[in-house]
């Protein structure tokens, strides 16, 4: 079996839609998994709406399609401010990405999906905040409204929006134990042959070079914020590349690992407006990588 595993990406979400696009063209896959904005593209290719409505979203995906009041704007801070005086344990509601989510993975479309003899599993990362644990939910055994929830708590990321309640648990962002899911499917998937695996981070990030001393500095507290779990998370994504490196040479599976070029991060805070340059830098990103195994495997 095959499986293809998706990191997190923020609204950089077309880069990782340019990746799987190409990547289907390569392999057939039989699994699938997620966290963050990379579990809602698991989620459409696991029911078979990837290319119709979800294509059509994520190319044009942005703050009104996840956010009930946009937080660049007066009214969003605003919205925030009141939260924060008020005791909310969160700044911003993303209740709209749940309308986002059903508007692409409908009722009928789920229903006939996991009704089929062949569903493919789809597992979404998600953390129990709580307890810290970190779960990976099949939604091809559950009900609508739960699968829409662990897809939604998948895009939580704590303090910036609400947690998920969720059979007793309160679940948030996958990220915040795992960026992408490879390690968790190559231990606990029987039968993998193969994983190709979409980071949103470059291969190696410590020599990027910012666009300058202003741009890279965090103002305000929301983009401080986002500056530390930015750090935090190449960081446990490297330690997740490491992990899935050993028990894929442990149980001989093989691998084709896809990075996103440093451009993609030279500005760390911009919400990238052109949603075909990040589709066609994806696919590009996945013909490097694709080439890379490819040459690995002749060499050896």
């Amino acid at each position: 079996m095959n499986a293809l595993c998706i990191s997190g990406a923020a609204f950089k979400i077309p880069f990782l839609a340019g990746a799987v696009v190409k990547a289907l063209d390569r392999i057939d896959y039989q699994v699938y998994a997620g966290v963050s904005s990379g579990a809602l593209i698991a989620a459409t290719l696991a029911t078979n709406t990837f290319k119709h409505e979800g294509l059509k979203i994520i190319l044009t995906f942005d703050e009104s399609d996840v956010f009930k009041q946009n937080p660049n704007t007066k009214w969003g801070k605003l919205k925030a401010a009141l939260r924060t005086l008020s005791g909310k344990s969160y700044l911003f509601d993303q209740s709209k990405l749940r309308d986002t989510i059903k508007s692409i993975i409908t009722k009928s479309e789920f229903y006939k999906y996991s009704s089929s003899l062949h569903a493919k599993s789809c597992y979404i990362g998600c953390v129990n905040e709580a307890d810290a644990k970190q779960h990976f939910i099949d939604i091809k055994s559950l009900k609508y409204e739960h699968a829409i929830e662990v897809i939604l708590a998948s895009s939580s990321l704590p303090v910036l929006t609400q947690a998920v309640p969720y059979q007793g648990m309160s679940l948030v962002d996958g990220g915040v134990r795992s960026h992408i899911p490879s390690p968790w499917i190559a231990k606990n998937v029987d039968g993998l042959s193969h994983i190709t695996s979409i980071y949103s981070r470059p291969r190696e990030f410590d020599q990027i070079n910012w666009s300058s001393t202003n741009k890279s500095l965090a103002r305000g507290l929301v983009s401080r914020l986002l500056r530390v779990i930015s750090i935090l998370s190449w960081e446990v994504s490297k330690y997740d590349e490491h992990e899935c490196d050993t028990t894929c040479e442990e149980k001989s599976i093989t691998q084709v690992k896809v990075f996103a070029p440093h451009s993609l991060l030279q500005k760390l805070y911009d919400v990238e407006d052109n949603h075909d340059k990040l589709f066609e830098l994806g696919k590009v990103a996945f013909s490097t990588g694709y080439d890379r195994f490819n040459s690995s495997r002749k060499t050896v």
